[in-house]
Formats: C-alpha cells, sequence, structure tokens
C-alpha cells in the first residue's frame, strides 16, 4: 500500500513544521474507521504505538498525554474528528485531525491525517530534527494501527440497505 505523507512548514517562524499529513485509502466503510477514531482507549492505542509519546523527553519513560476531543463532523459521506493532546510535563498542543470521506462505488475511504502541533514555536532546536522524525514516522504508525484494528474488529463489516416496495410479495416473485 501507498502512505503520503508530507510536511507543510511554518512560514512564521523558523521551528518545527507546523503540520505533519499523510492519507490512505481503506478498502473499509466509513462507519468502522469512525467508531475507532471516536473512541478514546482507541486512540491511546494507536498514540501509544508512535513515537508522540517520547519526543519530547530525553528518558525512557513515555510522556502521558490528556486526550480531549475537540471536533465531531459526522456526515453520512464525510467525517472529520479532532484530538488534542496535552501534558502537564511539557507546555505542548499537539492535535490529532482525521477527515474520512467515504467513496460509495468501490465502497473505500479516504483517511487524511494531521499531526498539528499547534504551539511549535516553543520547541528547541536540540529536539528539532526528533520531532520533525518523530511525527513522520508517527503518521505512518497511526495509519498502520488503524488498519490493524480494523482487521481485529469484527463488527458492522457488512452494511446492508433496502427499500420498502408497496406491492404484495407474489407479485415480486412472479415478476423475477
Amino acid at each position: 500500500y501507498i502512505i503520503n505523507i508530507k510536511m507543510i512548514p511554518n512560514t512564521s517562524t523558523e521551528h518545527t513544521p507546523l503540520k505533519f499529513e499523510a492519507s490512505y485509502v481503506f478498502s473499509d466503510t466509513i462507519n468502522r474507521i469512525d467508531n475507532i477514531l471516536t473512541d478514546i482507549q482507541k486512540i491511546k492505542l494507536i498514540n501509544s504505538k508512535t513515537q508522540i509519546p517520547f519526543i519530547f523527553t530525553h528518558r525512557p519513560v513515555p510522556i502521558e498525554y490528556n486526550f480531549t476531543l475537540t471536533n465531531l463532523i459526522g456526515l453520512e459521506h464525510h467525517k472529520r474528528v479532532t484530538w488534542e493532546l496535552t501534558t502537564q510535563f511539557f507546555p505542548i498542543k499537539i492535535e490529532y485531525n482525521f477527515a474520512l470521506t467515504w467513496n460509495t462505488l468501490d465502497n473505500s475511504t479516504l483517511l487524511v491525517f494531521e499531526i498539528v502541533i499547534v504551539n511549535s514555536e516553543i520547541i528547541s532546536s536540540e529536539i528539532n530534527s526528533k520531532v520533525k522524525s518523530g511525527c513522520f514516522a508517527a503518521c505512518v504508525d497511526v495509519i498502520n494501527s488503524i488498519d490493524e484494528l480494523l482487521q481485529e474488529n469484527k463488527e458492522n463489516i457488512y452494511e446492508y440497505e433496502s427499500d420498502i416496495i408497496k406491492t404484495p410479495r407474489q407479485k415480486i416473485w412472479d415478476y423475477f
């Protein structure tokens, strides 16, 4: 599979780039992916599989983040979820932005994932390269973790739609 990753530099400062973005097309429904992205326990699990808990510390112990769901838009074919990560250890504010678009023709879902370091100006030049590489790697790790969770979860794999036809059943059966 192909994951597109790009870095959008913060033009207002010479510090760490403000935004890291990755996109991937899942062969799955938008609702199954949305169920993962709106569950705080699953988001914490996904985050624990990235370098984000380690990039702002030199200790081998991960930083504990507080997760707050700050934005949730749920339309039938487009969904957006935003989680804000903060910690008492370091005055950093990180956003995980997930945008989902469902392609009903081939039953696939485009995920655009962004890591936004809101206050990137506080990042020192000593850890600048560590933050960049950690965020790039985190983009891939998040998408891989979502894929693993989809494979483990067998709920709602199929979605059915039906229409009510106001006619006797025998007439329909005889027609076909």
